[in-house]
């Protein structure tokens, strides 16, 4: 994907789009850790302030790592796909272990993981929070008014449609002039949504400034997550 400059009003940057706080640090959005090497060109990063941006760096490892099991059904480092994967369990056998023990069988003997919902919740708030910065220029640290995070196995055939299509169908608010977005709509030698592919089979995302204000996120195509904001 190509990035545009941003040309929106800039005072929606001058704050930590996590907290508030001084946005001393630039934190890729996704992180690293959802990708595989070589990493894409041009990533997107926001300003987060230090806190933020190290605060959450276990959970994401754990969120990245959690979803590799869950695909392969197994933490067996050498069943495992993702080399980044295979090296952080290598680096914290805790970590794997960890993800071990909310792994079970259901009654119908299919391997089935209780994650730590929690942790997966703030990181997938932190990569909704940054991609709406990022697209559409707009700080969104309040709760979201919707929020769901959901396997592909567990959504309907009406539910993956209804997912992958833009919000709002043909009408549209229009993003605020100057942000990347609205770039992307006036086609500014830029990728044109409604989806942007940072990495394939690894990481998209959809932003829309609706109504209503939405942004989506897939990881791996197999966690679909959506927030919306007033």
């Amino acid at each position: 994907m190509r990035n545009p400059e941003n040309f929106g009003d800039v005072r929606q940057t001058q704050w930590c789009c996590l907290c508030g706080g001084v946005p001393n640090t630039d934190d890729h959005v996704p992180s690293k850790v959802f990708l595989d090497q070589p990493h894409p060109d041009d990533l997107p990063t926001v300003g987060v302030c230090y806190a933020c941006n190290n605060g959450l760096s276990k959970d994401e490892v754990y969120v990245a790592a959690l979803v590799e099991c869950v695909l392969r059904g197994t933490t067996d480092i050498d069943k495992l796909e993702r080399e980044k994967i295979k090296k952080a369990f290598n680096h914290s056998p805790a970590l794997q272990a960890r993800i071990e023990a909310c792994k079970q069988l259901s009654p119908s003997g299919e391997t089935v993981f209780n994650p730590e919902w929690d942790r997966v919740n703030r990181v997938i708030l932190k990569l909704l929070r940054g991609h709406a910065l990022f697209e559409l220029n707009e700080p969104h640290r309040e709760a979201p008014v919707s929020y769901g995070v959901k396997p592909a196995p567990l959504m309907s055939t009406a539910e993956r449609l209804a997912f992958e299509e833009a919000p709002g169908g043909e009408v549209q608010g229009w993003p605020e002039v100057g942000s990347r977005a609205m770039q992307r709509v006036a086609g500014v030698d830029c990728d044109s949504g409604p989806w942007l592919v940072v990495q394939p089979d690894r990481y998209r995302y959809l932003c829309s400034s609706g109504p209503p204000f939405t942004v989506r996120v897939v990881l791996q195509e197999y966690l679909f997550a959506e927030a919306i904001w007033d």
